[in-house]
Formats: structure tokens, sequence, C-alpha cells
């Protein structure tokens, strides 16, 4: 999946386990018949899961979206990464020092991930 690759590629993740199931949602989303089965893929950090990845069907197509504007769907997700100069991204902007709880002084940026999204980064400097 493109989309696996590209966490794997980019923020150093980790491929796990994938899973056939009868998915609900996609089959109910589709008009897909019971007992369907789909295959959701986990991205992790070692053994800690941090994505799911679904794949649709055939019959799935890009959401259509707004010029400059969030996609449709899971459009912004916030990381912890140990450090910025491991990774194989873009950044949309320069990454900045952020205060709060969220941040703790620590830098961020955003990238655009597979599907459009915004991923923001926040570099922990754990090792």
């Amino acid at each position: 999946m493109a989309c696996v690759d590209w966490y794997r590629r980019a923020l150093r993740l980790d491929e796990g386990e994938s899973y056939t199931l009868e998915y609900s949602m996609i089959n109910a989303a589709f008009a897909k018949p019971a007992g369907t089965q789909s295959v959701i893929t986990m991205v992790q950090n070692e053994r800690l899961p941090i994505i799911e990845v679904d794949d649709y069907p055939a019959e799935a197509t890009v959401r259509p979206a707004h010029p400059g504007m969030l996609p449709p769907g899971n459009a912004l997700v916030t990381l912890a990464v140990e450090r910025f100069d491991d990774l194989d991204v873009t950044f949309l902007t320069p990454p900045t020092l952020r205060h709060g709880d969220l941040y703790m002084g620590n830098m961020a940026a955003t990238v655009r991930g597979p599907a459009g999204e915004l991923v923001e980064l926040v570099e922990t400097g754990l090792s």
C-alpha cells in the first residue's frame, strides 16, 4: 500500500501486522454484502501501534476537496518523532519552537501526508 510505504519511508515507522476482517463500516459505505473482507494494516513504532491504514475496495474514488483546504476525512494528526534530521520529508513551514502542554518547549513542523492530510510532527529528542 502506498500510504503504508510513505509512513515507513518518510517517518521511519514500521509496517506492522495486516488483518483481514469483515469491516462493517466499509461494507456499508460501498454497499458490499455481509461477509465481505477488507485488509487493515498497522503502522507502528517498534511495538507501539500509531496508525491504522484501511484498504478500500476498487470502487473507492478520491474524495473531492476544495483547493488549499483540508481533505475530507482524517485531515490532521499530530505525531511525536525523535529527530527531524532522521526523516525524509518536506516541511510546509520550517520547524518552530512551540510552548504549551502538548509541545513542552519542543520544535514542531507540519508535512503533507500521502492522502493530503496534514501531519504535525513534534520533535521529542527521546531515544
